[in-house]
């Protein structure tokens, strides 16, 4: 039987946050008919916009830059330096969000408790630790610069088309709501909505893997900055071993490892916890 760990689905929706780029401005484009189905390309550049019958634009189910790239004809090894390029960025986020699951909990909990000031100020708490992303190069400029020129056109093409299609899908709901938006908003509610989605893909892959309900409990020991990084090392071989989920024994293997780092008074506290589930 497996560990039952309370954790909460994190949903960070604050507009404006995050590093990467606002919508490429263009000239303002007729609206879809509201009973547009998926869009179709007459030229040979795909498309990863979809619009839904009703007239809105269907959700991607990972980043625009992954969309985009499994739609291009390249070689397995520029392929492979792109998916590096993409896995980069998730490593961060699941290392950010790892060290930091604790305040990401906290600002479910005040999300739910409707405390809109807790909520914004551990939200930017949280952001805080993302900053080092801002001096990167977003992730859409590396993959381009690795691509060989037709297929980069073509990469650039869809992100491009797709932007311009969620700035007219924002523009038509808020006309639907008989209000008027701007640029900046429609540029700071990409941005946030992207880069929530990353947080929320990260979470998932956490939970995945069993890091989780790791972290949840690492969070309780009160550990030095140290200790912690040495009990993610001693553990990280059981923390995903299992495709189908950790196991009672795969998580006690982990334990045991942390438990190494511990001083006398954190093994107490970890077998109390431990003991509680």
């Amino acid at each position: 039987m497996r560990p039952t760990i309370p954790v909460a689905c994190l949903t960070i929706s604050l507009a404006g946050i995050a590093s990467a780029q606002p919508p490429a401005q263009s000239q303002v484009e007729p609206a879809t008919p509201a009973l547009a189905g998926p869009a179709l390309t007459i030229n040979e550049t795909p498309s990863i916009v979809e619009w839904r019958y009703d007239g809105t634009l269907r959700e991607l189910e990972t980043t625009p830059e992954e969309v985009a790239l499994s739609l291009l004809d390249i070689d397995a090894a520029t392929r492979a330096h792109a998916d590096t390029i993409l896995a980069t960025r998730q490593a961060y986020f699941d290392r950010v969000l790892a060290r930091n699951l604790m305040v990401a909990l906290q600002i479910d909990a005040a999300k739910k408790a409707e405390e809109k000031l807790k909520t914004i100020r551990l939200t930017f708490d949280l952001l805080a630790e993302f900053e080092p992303l801002r001096h990167e190069p977003v992730p859409s400029k590396q993959i381009e610069a690795i691509l060989p020129p037709k297929q980069a056109t073509r990469f650039r093409s869809m992100l491009r088309e797709y932007d311009h299609a969620y700035a007219r899908d924002l523009r038509a709901k808020a006309d639907r709501e008989g209000r008027e938006t701007n640029l900046i908003e429609i540029a700071a509610t990409r941005t946030g909505t992207l880069f929530g989605r990353e947080l929320e893909r990260s979470f998932k892959r956490m939970e995945n893997t069993g890091q989780i309900a790791f972290e949840y409990v690492l969070g309780q020991l009160d550990l030095t900055r140290e200790q912690a990084d040495r009990a993610r090392e001693a553990a990280s071989p059981y923390l995903g071993a299992n495709p189908d989920g950790m196991t009672e024994k795969e998580y006690g293997l982990a334990f045991l490892a942390m438990g190494a780092y511990l001083n006398e008074s954190q093994r107490m506290k970890l077998a109390q916890i431990l003991a509680g589930f």
